[in-house]
């Protein structure tokens, strides 16, 4: 499991990095007609050997042996397919983006969107990156999680508000984070163990700038915690409270040693 190396007191950086790599290539996957569907981070890539470097198995919400109390839950999924994006499972919070509250148990185009290059989904909420480098979500937003200033969600995609030139997306349960062109990393949504990597716990409805990456080429994110792959190839993260995260649990990046 993702969760279970990232936690681990022995593990390499090589290990951390590869575990971030996987993520950020949407390692947690379900294949729908060869196309791969979102779960955690998503951007580029080659997926296959991502997992293959990590060790671990594929399949959303299906990865072989326990999963960890902190990794992400979704009860639906979402996928690419030629531009388009299509989701299926619970729509409680309009998670499925078809202006509906209707759960499927089949496939459901998300409306408005025919430029996706990536999706990923969070516990109740859903993301997607275009073609022009921004962002849309829809879904729950009673954390900001869909990033329009708001706390009013939304049954059908919404631009992040001032998000551009976004070249890598990722979800964790209530909050996101993408990778820009320029290796800045912004994160907006739920910030209760210091997941935003912003110095602080205060939710953000916007994107905000995590303090101190500049060289960031992938991000990944778990439940409450959010790890970024530098141009040298080490491993950065914040968020949650454990053996590699921000020890103060305040949201301030720090390396990963090894």
């Amino acid at each position: 499991m993702v969760g279970q190396f990232l936690k681990s007191g022995t593990m390499t950086v090589r290990m951390v990095q590869a575990a971030v790599v996987a993520l950020f290539a949407g390692l947690v996957l379900v294949l729908v007609s060869g196309s791969p569907v979102g779960a955690n981070a998503a951007g580029g890539g080659d997926a296959a050997t991502a997992a293959a470097m990590a060790g671990l198995g594929s399949g959303n919400g299906d990865i072989s042996g326990d999963q960890p109390e902190d990794f992400v839950y979704s009860l639906h999924s979402c996928a690419v397919e030629d531009g388009a994006v299509f989701c299926w499972g619970s729509n409680t919070d309009g998670q499925l983006g078809d202006r509906t509250t209707r759960s499927s148990s089949v496939p459901v185009r998300v409306v408005g969107v025919g430029d996706a290059t990536a999706v990923v989904v969070g516990s109740s909420h859903s993301c997607v990156l275009v073609e022009d480098g921004t962002v849309r979500c829809w879904g729950a937003n009673d954390h900001g999680q869909l990033g329009n200033g708001s706390n009013v969600g939304s049954r059908r995609p919404v631009e992040v508000t001032g998000l551009t030139n976004v070249v890598g997306l990722t979800a964790g349960s209530g909050h996101n984070c993408a990778v820009l062109s320029d290796g800045t990393v912004k994160c907006w949504g739920l910030n209760d163990a210091g997941q935003l990597g912003t110095r602080g716990r205060a939710n953000r409805d916007q994107p905000a700038d995590v303090v101190g990456i500049e060289n960031a080429t992938a991000v990944a994110a778990r439940y409450s915690q959010v790890c970024a792959l530098l141009e040298d190839g080490s491993v950065t993260c914040w968020g949650l409270v454990d053996s590699i995260s921000s020890p103060d649990g305040t949201g301030v990046p720090v390396p990963v040693a090894g």
